[in-house]
């Protein structure tokens, strides 16, 4: 697949989707995605679909953590319906794809659907674990949504310590003035 991309990188996306869609093989499917890490980003659906698959049905941590990074960073496609349906699923692993696709298009400006993803984090909010909560949290911290700084202020007011943890740590690195005086009240708090 390397060699594909350099030697005709249009070819690449359509062997590497067909890749990625067939039964699990975790070296081939981190081949591919390397291979689709190589190359700009891509308005190909068929890519994003199959590497939301990918995240459908692994177990593999590193595949999901490298393929969920993939898609955020390299998926031009309006994605957000594929990371709800991913997110409903229920187990931990693809909520955490989920979460972390919007985290890598938000970081690198991919987010196709910024409306849609804001509904989605607020429903993260309303009926998601704890831990997701924190991040659902910070992920519109990130996006720059109107209440954030509201939501981020009432849960670290009242959450529980592993949501007020999740929401610390995924602020890291992108503090800004407006969310010091909540933050203080952390410090030092058990």
């Amino acid at each position: 697949l390397h060699l594909l991309a350099a030697l005709d990188p249009a070819a690449l996306m359509p062997a590497a989707a067909a890749a990625l869609s067939g039964p699990e093989d975790v070296h081939l499917a981190l081949n591919a995605i390397e291979a689709i890490g190589s190359l700009p980003p891509t308005a190909n659906g068929q890519v994003a679909a199959a590497l939301i698959g990918v995240l459908r049905r692994t177990a593999n941590r590193e595949l999901l953590e490298k393929a969920a990074a993939c898609l955020g960073e390299k998926a031009d496609v309006d994605i957000t319906a594929g990371l709800s349906d991913l997110y409903r699923l229920g187990s931990p692993l693809p909520r955490e794809a989920a979460l972390i696709c919007i985290d890598r298009q938000i970081a690198t400006g991919r987010l196709a659907n910024r409306e849609g993803t804001a509904e989605f984090l607020y429903r993260v909010l309303r009926e998601a674990a704890p831990v997701d909560r924190g991040r659902a949290a910070a992920l519109l911290w990130k996006l720059g949504d109107d209440y954030a700084l509201e939501v981020s202020r009432d849960l670290l007011a009242t959450a529980a310590p592993p949501e007020r943890a999740a929401l610390l740590l995924a602020l890291r690195g992108h503090l800004r003035p407006a969310l010091v005086p909540a933050l203080e009240g952390q410090l030092g708090d058990g």
